[in-house]
């Protein structure tokens, strides 16, 4: 029974060495190379904490990297050549790809910006459900389709073709007006054109086709000196002597008197009023008055009695 216990301890001895072999673990030895060993297992415990560091906060450990930090993390990485992603990929802050990106099944979902320096290659199709795709430069397709419709395979029509749409395609149809309809055309309401004949109407066309008559020649009247003036005698041009404006009669202008000022009286002008003379000075009580008296304007006065009469202001 003894050897049986004794047996079993050194049986789970040796399965918790094993286990613990694993793992890193402490050197049995003694000596220098004892504390060599346990110093590098120390340092591989350390980078195995600082990477698990790094891939907890969402960066890569890489601490040769250049854009390393002080704990070897990389929060921005890129690669240098060609990234292969079999499954969904999702970008959140933006990405960009220098050297083209290649998404061959599984799509990509971008919530951010993306820009591409170089092109992007999209195999199995490009959608858009929502929002506009907006591009500068020249969109260069060998088939452009808008709905059902394909409006990108159009054709080069030469000669008397003109391009027309038959329904599902873009063909070149012969033009009903021909190479030259640029300088030609049909008009039903046009009929016939002779050069220099007058135009005229049938009630259903323009016709030119009349001749112009002779009396509707038009000549340039004569030059007129300055004593004469231009006159139409009812057939013709003529000159006629001016016989000037010496004298007027307005029925609405009566008798003018020199210096005088005009007033009307209803039906006409007459200007045979004398102005008016200047404003005189004010009367004077005293040379007014008999006996003085006080001013009620400038040229009333209330004068008093003189001595003997009776008023209220005594005898003089």
């Amino acid at each position: 029974m003894r050897f049986i216990v004794i047996g079993l301890c050194m049986l789970l001895l040796q399965n918790a060495a094993y286990a613990q072999s694993k793992f890193f673990s402490t050197s049995s030895r003694g000596g220098a190379e004892g504390a060599k060993q346990n110093a590098q297992i120390t340092s591989l415990q350390s980078e195995n904490d600082r990477m698990n560091a790094c891939t907890a906060a969402g960066m890569i450990y890489a601490p040769t990297h250049a854009g390393a930090n002080a704990q070897g993390c990389v929060a921005n990485f890129t690669f240098t050549g060609n990234l292969g992603v079999d499954q969904q990929l999702t970008v959140g802050n933006g990405a960009t790809v220098n050297n083209g990106l290649t998404v061959n099944s599984g799509g990509a979902t971008v919530n951010g910006a993306t820009t591409l320096n170089n092109g992007a290659t999209v195999n199995n199709g490009l959608s858009v459900p929502s929002g506009n795709v907006d591009v500068t430069n020249r969109v260069t397709a060998g088939q452009l389709y808008v709905g059902s419709g394909n409006v990108g395979n159009i054709p080069t029509c030469t000669g008397d073709n003109k391009i027309q749409w038959n329904g599902t395609a873009w063909t070149c149809v012969n033009d009903a007006l021909g190479a030259t309809a640029a300088t030609t055309e049909t008009d039903p309401q046009v009929g016939t054109l002779i050069n220099g004949k007058l135009c005229r109407s049938n009630g259903s066309q323009v016709i030119c086709d009349a001749t112009v008559p002779a009396s509707s020649a038009y000549s340039n009247p004569p030059a007129c000196p300055g004593s004469q003036k231009l006159y139409w005698n009812g057939s013709a041009w003529t000159c006629i002597a001016d016989q000037g404006l010496t004298s007027e009669s307005d029925p609405q202008v009566g008798t003018l008197q020199n210096g005088k000022w005009c007033t009307s009286n209803g039906s006409s002008v007459n200007c045979t009023s004398s102005p008016p003379s200047s404003a005189p000075a004010c009367s004077n009580c005293n040379t007014l008055c008999a006996c003085g008296g006080t001013p009620l304007d400038c040229y009333n006065c209330n004068c008093y009695r003189c001595s003997g009469g009776d008023d209220d202001f005594g005898d003089w």
